[in-house]
């Protein structure tokens, strides 16, 4: 293999650590009431991370309620955390107009109790309170999706991915973003954490397919030219 092979295969290799993929988001199943799950939500979703340059960055929360059952159950609060406190400033907005409560400020940094868990340092909701109880006032119905758009300012914020987010837990520990149902027929409430599957980005699946079809054509050629 030829060098220049060698080196565009390296590339590719590089590339795909230099852009972080979005990520899917899918609720842990509620097993023996492990931190603060009763077995009664679940939602799915999609996490994404772009940076404008070291200062400005955005985070977009696709969050569904995927709920399969018709006993009720609106997601009110959702929480997760602030990689390396790299954050100190943090404006929101929301395609559900009951879900706009900015939660975490002004300092983003352990601010938002979640019992059983630990603190959290960002989030939005119904309201600024995560364990509260009660019936709420509005949330993310059942089969509903909203979007949360978390425009961020900070430090080293073009240092940061979607992974980044994935990779800091709450002071427990324990889980690196949390959900919160209430509403449910029977009077419950739960406590739902994030697991996550990443997916690839449209972006660097491009620059990987043009670079495998260069390292094809070098190929070509050098078979072309020994024959």
């Amino acid at each position: 293999m030829s060098t220049l092979i060698k080196g565009l295969i390296t590339g590719m290799i590089l590339l795909g650590s230099c852009f972080g993929a979005p990520v899917n988001i899918t609720g842990i199943p509620c097993v023996g009431g492990a931190n603060g799950c009763e077995g009664n939500g679940f939602f799915t979703g999609t996490l994404n991370y772009t940076d404008t340059d070291a200062t400005h960055a955005q985070l977009v929360l696709s969050l569904t309620n995927s709920l399969t059952s018709a006993a009720g159950g609106l997601i009110t609060n959702v929480v997760f955390n602030n990689p390396s406190n790299d954050i100190t400033g943090v404006t929101y907005a929301t395609t559900l107009a009951t879900f706009d409560t900015l939660m975490g400020g002004p300092t983003f940094n352990n601010t938002i109790p979640a019992a059983p868990l630990g603190n959290f340092d960002i989030g939005a909701g119904t309201s600024g309170v995560f364990n509260g109880g009660g019936n709420p006032n509005g949330g993310i119905a059942r089969g509903s999706t909203a979007t949360l758009t978390f425009t961020l300012t900070g430090t080293g914020l073009d240092t940061l991915t979607t992974q980044s987010f994935v990779n800091t837990l709450d002071t427990s520990n324990t889980g690196f973003l949390y959900v919160r149902f209430r509403g449910f027929d029977n009077g419950g409430s739960d406590k739902v954490l994030a697991s996550v599957v990443p997916v690839p980005e449209p972006r660097l699946i491009s620059l990987m397919l043009v670079l495998c079809a260069g390292v094809c054509f070098i190929a070509r050629r050098k078979f072309v030219g020994s024959v």
